[in-house]
């Protein structure tokens, strides 16, 4: 036993089916936080599901993630960074290990974190979604026609985007639509040029 490591994992809720890493569990972790370590120079507190925290578990941790104690350093590993909340992500050290290829099931519910318009990004996916339902999309025009309906979604940044064509694609494309999700996980940014020319190679005939 290592006293000066730590592993935070998910227990089964009172009231819920779901494991998660409860708003209680990050309280203890915050009091412990505050000691210093037994035996090392450093505390490693290691949270492998850091996307099974509740919402309120995430707050109590933002507030040490503001004002970190020192000798205390977290690893969180997150399939899925828009579990976690965007102040959450802006104050840690984002590592990008690329994930074997599959394809997911995808829905817009999983992903309302990165969203600045919930409302607008679905509407989006809708007119899409309608535009295209008995039509093509191994064409040029095809995304010619998909990049300016995305561009009527002024509002909605890049990111927010490439997400909703991820989304628009879980159906038609699924591996291209993990791809985006994938690329959109990548802490550098994503340009918009470069998503169309990786989906014309891989769709356009």
């Amino acid at each position: 036993m290592l006293p000066d490591f730590k592993m935070i994992t998910p227990d089964k809720g009172k009231d819920s089916e779901r494991e998660t890493v409860s708003v209680d569990q990050i309280e203890r972790l915050a009091e412990e936080m505050m000691l210093y370590p037994f035996e090392s120079a450093n505390r490693i507190i290691y949270i492998p599901s850091a996307g099974c925290m509740t919402v309120p578990a995430q707050n109590t941790l933002l507030k040490k993630l503001e004002e970190p104690p020192a000798n205390n350093f977290i690893i969180m590993d997150v399939a899925k960074p828009h579990l976690l909340l965007k102040t959450i992500i802006s104050r840690c050290l984002s590592v990008y290990l690329p994930r074997a290829k599959k394809e997911p099931d995808i829905t817009f519910e999983d992903h309302l974190h990165w969203f600045s318009n919930n409302e607008e990004a679905r509407k989006l996916v809708s007119d899409i979604s309608v535009v295209f339902e008995n039509n093509p999309l191994n064409s040029v025009s095809a995304l010619s026609d998909i990049r300016s309906l995305l561009a009527a979604g002024s509002t909605l940044s890049d990111r927010e985007k490439i997400l909703v064509l991820a989304l628009f694609l879980k159906e038609r494309a699924p591996q291209v639509a993990h791809d985006l999700i994938v690329f959109n996980e990548n802490p550098q940014k994503t340009s918009m040029d470069s998503v169309f020319y990786y989906i014309s190679q891989a769709m356009v005939t």
